[in-house]
């Protein structure tokens, strides 16, 4: 996965970096463990947030908590999750998902993955 940044905001400027599953090609047997890293790409500290990360459908997927970073400060968290139907699924993960930190492009916040799993 390739991760081009934005220009640099002033602030703190938390974004997906990168998003992850394991292992790559998922069965119905799995437990698939997904990975995203936050990061601070911005020139001054991020407040603490939270991410979620969607798979599927969710209407309300989990939230995770986030520390406040310092810039090019990373954090990474793992959901792990066993998908008994052999379909293809979209996964997203999204930083501040609650809008609190202040950013100035909100595009960078979100990573999807499309996937199949296997019988």
């Amino acid at each position: 996965m390739t991760v081009t940044s934005p220009p640099r905001s002033v602030g703190g400027w938390s974004n997906v970096e990168s998003f992850i599953l394991i292992p790559p090609d998922p069965t119905t047997r799995d437990e698939i463990v997904f990975v995203a890293v936050v990061k601070n790409i911005g020139n001054g500290a991020a407040e603490p947030s939270k991410l979620s990360v969607r798979v599927g459908g969710e209407s309300a997927p989990p939230k995770y908590n986030v520390p406040g970073l310092g810039p090019g400060e990373r954090f990474s968290v793992q959901r792990s999750l066993k998908l008994t139907s052999a379909l293809s699924y979209i996964a997203e993960a999204r930083a501040d998902a609650e809008n609190v930190v202040q950013e100035s492009n909100e595009g960078s916040n979100t990573k999807t993955l499309s996937f199949p799993v296997k019988p």
